[in-house]
């Protein structure tokens, strides 16, 4: 497990560095921690779909949704939409 963990930290590593390099503050990444045993990116357990959706959510509200409303609002304002 932590082999693969290294080679999957390495590559998300350096695909973060070159967009940030490539697209600096118009880049996001989002990334939220998954605690399930279960990690399998094919699984489609309406369990941990729903563990998924709330983790995401819970990543979202922890910082009070600062950035993610700033990426709205880039995307907003990137398609000539005004952001309420």
């Amino acid at each position: 497990m932590a082999l693969k963990n290294l080679f999957l930290d390495g590559q998300r590593s350096l695909s973060d560095y070159s967009m940030k390099y490539q697209y600096g503050d118009r880049y996001s990444r989002w990334s939220p921690t998954i605690t399930l045993a279960n990690t399998a990116i094919d699984n489609y357990d309406p369990d941990v779909l729903q563990h998924y959706k709330q983790t995401t959510l819970d990543m979202i509200h922890k910082d009070e949704g600062k950035d993610f409303k700033a990426l709205v609002t880039r995307l907003l304002t990137n398609r000539g939409l005004s952001p309420k």
